[in-house]
């Protein structure tokens, strides 16, 4: 995976084939329903580890699960951030209609 900043789409297709068939991902790398940057995630010389779990930090802002429970307050997935369950409120405020019903019980 390069790290530099050419970048080269048939090898990134290439890369993304290869990942997409053994994780049994769709085949169209940019379909915004996997809400998620592999373009980013290749640029950067990452991948999925050996679980299929790529790197948090290439999801997409509304992706389902960027914040997860964190003892008493929340964690941003993407950026590491903890967050207060205040903060929290008002990030659910703008995410209500982007995330499925079963993602949403989960943060309430």
């Amino acid at each position: 995976m390069p790290t530099d900043k050419k970048f080269d789409e048939a090898a990134f297709q290439k890369w993304y084939k290869n990942h997409a068939k053994s994780l049994q991902l769709g085949p169209n790398p940019d379909d915004p329903r996997h809400k998620y940057d592999y373009r980013g995630a290749y640029k950067a010389g990452q991948g999925p580890g050996k679980s299929g779990h790529w790197p948090s930090e290439h999801k997409s802002d509304d992706h389902p699960s960027r914040y997860i429970k964190d003892g008493d307050g929340y964690l941003d997935t993407k950026t590491g951030r903890k967050l207060s369950k205040e903060k929290m409120e008002e990030i659910k405020k703008g995410i209500r209609e982007s995330v499925s019903e079963e993602v949403w019980k989960d943060l309430e």
